[in-house]
């Protein structure tokens, strides 16, 4: 989920404001040289295009020239963004709309082509930025494989559909222990239990406890304990509310702890957060970019991570060991050894695009990805991972469709299969208006 710094709530499909700007891993696998409490991008092969300020930067500068009509300022910051990152789907997208703008047509459908081979859809044929490519054959048949892109997912087993169309759901966590699966409410500020039976029920006084908007949630099965991660909504003529992690007791209900986010005056989403077997939560703070942790021991949240030069970091999840934390970001996703702390990228033996999550999960053997992106026809990715877990060995889009008007969120695994909260796009909520029934769905793995 994202709230802007202007106050509008918008769903986790729209990761950047303006446009959905997030990446697939590169050639060059890069890894995180740690600084202090910041923390500098080092590519392995020491791949730094010289003047790159970060993906997010070069397209909130694109979008500026774009209001303003300057076609070829907005073109060059995304070239430049797509040459630190040429694998890119998105940005390759919006270099092709600026090179079609200007008449630079071969180009254009070059990286049109591009942008089909990563497996993106798009509808260039209503696109006025491509009408004077539209009698030619080359962008025709472009045009035809980007729309077969998107063509439907198979459907997806329904395992409960929710009585309020305005909950909101947009987290998700599963209990070993018990097969309840647990969802957590953006709007109801409250998290719901679902029993295999697919009783649904509120868990313990959390509608009641004065929490923000309920965003990523995980259950520490072992423990008994429930963790969410917690914001509200800023306004533009106030300052940003510090958001919260809380711990609730699984058996009672009851709230065991807080632990408030950063109160230094910046823009912030606490956003999902995952549990180690040895009790250690992580936590991501999306607008800064920073991972937070709270000790076994601990009583507050601590700075364990800061990446200045990623976006948006989102999704996150552990090994079954332990042993590796994985994250979601603006570029792509990233592995962090937790006994070094060297953070390096995850990229894929067949070029897959890993980026684009929101939901992310431990699987066993590698993760499930819940890329919510229209670009990439909310489809959700099975990645099996090598022994080393930073190459991805094999990528299965899973059989994902949706009831109809709802978006794929986050996801959690349970005995074999993952299990994916579906909600309506968050532009309905920003609008007031009811959204279609959420529902819960299953994939095997």
């Amino acid at each position: 989920m994202r709230i802007t710094s202007t106050g509008q709530r918008v769903g986790s499909a729209m990761l950047c404001v303006g446009f959905a700007l997030v990446a697939c891993g590169s050639e060059n696998q890069p890894t995180y040289t740690d600084t202090g409490s910041e923390t500098e991008v080092q590519p392995v092969e020491a791949r730094v295009v010289p003047g790159f300020e970060g993906l997010v930067v070069h397209a909130r500068k694109a979008r500026e020239a774009e209001a303003q009509e300057d076609w070829a300022l907005a073109r060059d910051e995304y070239l430049m963004a797509l040459e630190q990152e040429p694998r890119h789907p998105i940005v390759m997208f919006r270099v092709a709309r600026f090179e079609a703008k200007l008449g630079e047509a071969d180009a254009a459908i070059e990286h049109l082509n591009g942008v089909a081979d990563l497996g993106a859809t798009a509808d260039v044929a209503s696109d006025e930025f491509f009408e004077g490519l539209s009698e030619r054959q080359d962008f025709q048949a472009v045009a035809e494989r980007l729309r077969q892109n998107g063509r439907p997912h198979t459907p997806a087993e329904v395992v409960v559909t929710f009585d309020d169309a305005e909950l909101w759901p947009e987290g998700i966590a599963t209990d070993s222990a018990t097969g309840d699966v647990y969802v957590g409410s953006l709007h109801r500020n409250k998290v719901v239990r679902i029993s295999p039976e697919g009783h649904v029920e509120d868990v313990g006084t959390m509608a009641q406890d004065d929490l923000q908007s309920v965003v990523g949630i995980w259950v520490d099965s072992e423990r008994r304990e429930l963790w969410a991660a917690t914001g509200d909504e800023g306004t533009p003529d106030a300052p940003p509310v510090p958001g919260e992690v809380v711990r609730y007791d699984l058996e009672t209900g009851e709230l065991m702890a807080r632990f408030p986010g950063p109160d230094d005056g910046e823009p912030q989403l606490i956003n999902d957060v995952t549990v180690g077997p040895d009790g250690t939560a992580y936590i991501t703070e999306s607008e800064g970019s920073r991972i937070f942790r709270v000790l076994p021991s601990g009583d507050s949240l601590d700075l364990y991570k800061s990446y200045p030069r990623l976006g948006f970091i989102n999704g996150i999840a552990i090994t079954d060991d332990g042993s590796t934390l994985y994250f979601a970001h603006v570029e792509g996703l990233s592995a962090v050894d937790l006994d070094t702390g060297i953070t390096q990228r995850v990229i894929a033996d067949d070029g897959s695009v890993l980026g684009m999550g929101d939901g992310l999960s431990w699987s066993g053997n590698g993760l499930v990805i819940v890329q919510n992106q229209a670009q990439l026809n909310f489809r959700i990715l099975h990645v099996t991972l090598d022994e080393t877990g930073r190459r991805a060995v094999r990528v299965e889009v899973l059989p994902s469709g949706l009831p109809e008007g709802l978006i794929p969120y986050t996801s959690a695994v349970l005995d074999g299969a993952v299990f994916v909260v579906a909600t309506g796009s968050f532009a309905l909520l920003d609008r007031g208006e009811v959204p279609p029934a959420p529902a819960v769905v299953k994939m095997n793995l």
